[in-house]
């Protein structure tokens, strides 16, 4: 069964000067192509804020084209989302931040959160046992990709998180603390992501 995707781009944008992430060009081609290219076949949705709506939908992306504009975080533009699917939607849902790019879909089954070493970009003094070293550390961080197998859970979950969203950005880390107690999530690590959430790593896409 095919997971639907939904990219997430209704926030501030603070980063990258107010600007819709699914419209910002990198490597010479703009967000929401790198997502429809690499979930090609599958249906996939997005959600942003209204003055950006017509813009994303005149651009040539395809899918469902959502607005939100309560600026409640990823949480909050997930959950006006899931408001809109049936309560027995039947479907995975694969949630993706904008500007976390792949160029190939992850179709491993089950509920994960997606992990990939964070972006090599600084040097640092740091312990390596009992030594001193200069470098880049290797860490892994989640990298904005999530799959949840049960819609219906995900939508229970984030309306029993209602009085914490409303006028509140809250993280995802937060709806996985609590989607987790009822379906755990597994570590999932994720090959070639690129970050692309401010005008530095943009110019490293490749």
């Amino acid at each position: 069964m095919k997971p639907r995707v939904l990219i997430l781009a209704a926030g501030k944008s603070t980063r990258l000067e107010g600007r819709c992430k699914m419209l910002i060009e990198a490597a010479g081609k703009p967000v929401w192509q790198w997502h429809s290219e690499a979930w090609e076949g599958n249906r996939i949705d997005a959600i942003v804020q209204s003055a950006d709506a017509k813009q994303l939908e005149d651009s040539g992306f395809r899918g469902l084209v959502c607005k939100d504009d309560k600026l409640g975080g990823p949480v909050g533009a997930l959950r006006r989302y899931v408001s809109l699917l049936p309560t027995d939607f039947p479907f995975p849902l694969i949630v993706s931040f904008a500007d976390s790019l792949i160029k190939s879909g992850v179709y491993d089954t089950g509920d994960w959160v997606g992990i990939s070493n964070a972006p090599l970009v600084r040097a640092w003094d740091y312990p390596d046992g009992e030594y001193w070293v200069r470098g880049v550390p290797r860490i892994s961080v989640c990298m904005g990709l999530y799959r949840f197998e049960d819609v219906p859970t995900l939508q229970f979950v984030l309306e029993g998180m209602e009085h914490q969203i409303f006028n509140k950005e809250i993280p995802m880390v937060e709806l996985i603390t609590e989607y987790q107690k009822l379906r755990p999530m597994r570590q999932l690590r994720i090959d070639g992501w690129q970050d692309a959430g401010d005008w530095e790593a943009i110019q490293r896409v490749r």
